[in-house]
């Protein structure tokens, strides 16, 4: 496969809680290997899948992985899904916004149509509970009218996220915390500093930007944040000791230096 079958193989949906997912765009020569203009490209499912799509490499031809609620999509939809295939494996003046027109379209129709699992709440962590800190932090700055599903993170890391997802139910808020912060040594401020972050997410929601795009660190958010008594007391924690504080949790977990 050449170097731009693998980046085609990489282009792949951003799935989640964000409805704005960036996708790897090929480059301005089609691949030697595309087929036809006008020769279909073959769907299968894919059960990892939920909100997006890729194109990968089989057995010698070109095929598009998609999920359920795609797979199952009315012709209309189907056609806004061929006009996407065709832009990226035959580049053209204007193909690049043909394609993100397709995107667009595809992920209106797709977004009422999929749910996505909510993670069991496992906020006890070894030295700070979440909840607690949450209901906390809730009452104190946001009247206590915040609802989200809280947890450790899986995986040891300095990323702590806040994901909005799409359930049976409406929206449900998920917020995950850096195993980092879970330890001792780490001062309340500092793990009350990075999830009152992801609270504030929940408070000042992304706005509308410069053509599709959204601001999320907007200026409403700013000011929220800057409420947070410590706020930079937790930034300068945060910028002195959180990546020392991961490559050493890494150290540990794989014994590699």
């Amino acid at each position: 496969m050449n170097a731009l079958g693998r980046v085609i193989q990489g282009v792949l949906d951003l799935f989640g809680s964000d409805p704005q997912p960036r996708v790897i765009l090929p480059r301005a020569t089609a691949p030697r290997s595309a087929p036809p203009v006008g020769q279909s490209v073959a769907r299968e499912l894919s059960s990892r899948r939920k909100r997006g799509w890729s194109l990968v490499r089989k057995e010698g031809r070109w095929v598009c992985l998609v999920p359920s609620a795609l797979m199952g999509a009315p012709p209309d939809i189907q056609q806004q899904l061929d006009e996407w295939i065709r832009a990226v494996l035959h580049p053209s003046p204007g193909s690049r916004a043909r394609k993100q027109q397709s995107q667009k379209v595809i992920f209106a129709w797709m977004e009422p149509r999929t749910l996505e699992k909510v993670p069991v709440a496992r906020p006890e962590g070894h030295a700070w509970d979440l909840q607690v800190l949450f209901d906390g932090l809730n009452q104190a700055y946001f009247e206590g009218r915040l609802e989200a599903v809280l947890r450790w993170s899986p995986k040891w890391g300095g990323l702590s996220t806040h994901q909005s997802l799409r359930t049976q139910h409406g929206h449900v808020h998920l917020i995950t915390i850096a195993r980092a912060y879970d330890a001792t040594d780490v001062p309340k401020f500092a793990v009350e500093g990075v999830l009152y972050h992801e609270m504030c997410h929940i408070a000042c929601p992304p706005r509308a930007g410069t053509g599709e795009k959204r601001v999320i660190h907007h200026r409403e958010f700013r000011e929220a944040e800057r409420k947070y008594e410590h706020w930079t007391l937790w930034r300068d924690w945060e910028r002195k000791n959180l990546r020392r504080r991961v490559k050493r949790g890494h150290h540990l977990l794989t014994g590699h230096k």
